[in-house]
């Protein structure tokens, strides 16, 4: 499966989680068509038709200000209405697609867009289940991570085609965290997208990417490598992410990538906690065309801080330190 429209790093949570939303709906969404005539008569009624059981059933209706009582949710401003979308899941659309004529109109719509998320841990269990399944299904884009702590099996969780992977905006970054690193394979077209999250003790890297990625609002933190990207035309694009406490190099772009930092929250500091040599907070290595850009006003000297290895910032195996720099 392949994706080739995912959110840029710059994009936020409420875009990627509002999607799939049109306009207010109808003031009728939640009722059974009706005649007039049926309205007219339920209306009227104190006792209804007798239930099978013989007992009497009674119905009536209430009215303010010309509009029934149980049709007020419906009366919500657009804005309130996204809010509310904003949290539901591929379940929640799929449940109440079958009784809600609107609800089933805005999930035949993700359908057709690729704008279904999944959350973790109401739809799937783990993060490993949801990346399976949202990669056997075009209809899947985005997998939402809840609060708590998210275990990664073995040394990373292979990301093995383009999707985004955020985390709830209702929740704090520091409450959720995934325990493992992020591997996105070889060969994905489009982008893999992290967000809104912690990567928290990944054995070898926080973030290993052999295709293109883009990272926002992340910290990445006691891992072996914080993050690699590895190879020619590869891309990652970091925006506000942090990267602390890592035994090894924090950003190391390899092999002729390229890695961007942006924003005035992008940090890289205390890092090489292992002491070895070879090892900096900022690094290039295995070629020439290997590239740390640091978009202006951001610097190294400004992101890079109080790294221990060999420091902040070096080139090793045939990179160039010159690659280090700062681009208007």
């Amino acid at each position: 499966m392949a994706h080739d429209s995912v959110p840029s790093a710059q994009s936020n949570n409420s875009e990627l989680l509002t999607s799939t939303h049109v306009g207010s709906p109808p003031l009728s969404i939640f009722l059974p068509t009706t005649s007039s005539s049926e309205t007219k008569s339920n209306s009227e009624k104190t006792q209804g038709e007798k239930a099978s059981s013989g007992e009497t059933k009674t119905y009536e209706t209430k009215t303010c200000r010309g509009i029934c009582i149980s049709n007020l949710l419906l009366t919500l401003p657009t804005h309130l209405w996204r809010h509310i979308l904003t949290f539901f899941g591929y379940k929640d659309y799929t449940l109440a697609g079958r009784t809600c004529q609107y609800l089933k109109r805005l999930w035949t719509e993700a359908v057709k867009k690729n704008r279904l998320p999944l959350f973790v841990p109401l739809d799937c269990n783990t993060l490993q289940e949801a990346v399976g399944r949202l990669h056997e299904d075009d209809r899947l884009t985005t997998i939402v991570v809840g609060k708590g702590e998210h275990q990664i099996d073995g040394y990373s969780l292979k990301i093995p085609s383009a999707m985004n992977i955020v985390g709830d905006p209702g929740v704090p970054k520091s409450e959720i965290v995934v325990v493992g690193g992020i591997d996105f394979k070889r060969g994905i077209r489009g982008n893999g997208h992290l967000q809104h999250l912690t990567l928290r003790q990944a054995k070898e890297c926080g973030v290993w990417g052999e295709s293109s990625f883009t990272m926002a609002d992340v910290l990445v933190e006691q891992c072996g490598y914080g993050v690699v990207a590895q190879g020619t035309s590869v891309v990652g694009r970091c925006t506000n992410v942090e990267v602390r406490q890592c035994g090894l190099s924090g950003m190391v772009a390899s092999g002729g990538a390229s890695i961007t930092l942006i924003g005035a929250k992008t940090t890289v500091h205390h890092n090489c906690t292992k002491g070895k040599s070879g090892h900096y907070g900022l690094k290039v290595s295995w070629s020439s065309s290997s590239t740390i850009q640091l978009v202006s006003p951001l610097t190294k000297e400004h992101v890079s801080l109080d790294n221990g290895g060999d420091g902040n910032w070096g080139a090793a195996f045939g990179g160039d330190i010159n690659q280090i720099k700062t681009r208007s």
